[in-house]
């Protein structure tokens, strides 16, 4: 809440033109080093590992916001990138073999079947 009484008495000492409001109440602050909220919104930076914690709902809207989506969707360890991209043939596979047996297409199924195990068993 601002302050009117300091903020007089800080222009009397010649710090008028450093004169801000407190503050706000309502502001978050993270426990481990001190840092607002807003110091967050308005700088961009945190203070420690643990104000993303603190500041979690503030951080993945400016990431939104910056970014326009809320995934990371840059560069990724090969190996990482390998794990994704199989789970994703898995789901792919899965997906085509329930609709094999559904048409009872049951040699597709089968086929699928050994796929499948093979991919999970490199996984």
């Amino acid at each position: 809440m601002f302050d009117f009484y300091k903020s007089l008495s800080d222009a009397n000492q010649g710090n008028f033109w450093n004169v801000k409001p407190d503050k706000m109440e309502a502001d978050l602050v993270c426990p481990k080093c001190s840092t607002h909220e807003s110091d967050f919104l308005e700088t961009g930076y945190l203070g420690c590992p643990y104000c993303y914690k603190v500041f979690a709902t503030s951080v993945v809207k400016y990431a939104q916001d910056i970014h326009g989506k809320r995934e990371h969707v840059g560069k990724m360890p090969l190996n990482q990138f390998n794990r994704k991209n199989k789970s994703l043939q898995l789901q792919q596979l899965l997906k085509q073999k329930e609709e094999a047996i559904a048409s009872e297409n049951f040699e597709l199924a089968a086929i699928l079947k050994e796929k499948i195990e093979k991919l999970m068993g490199e996984m």
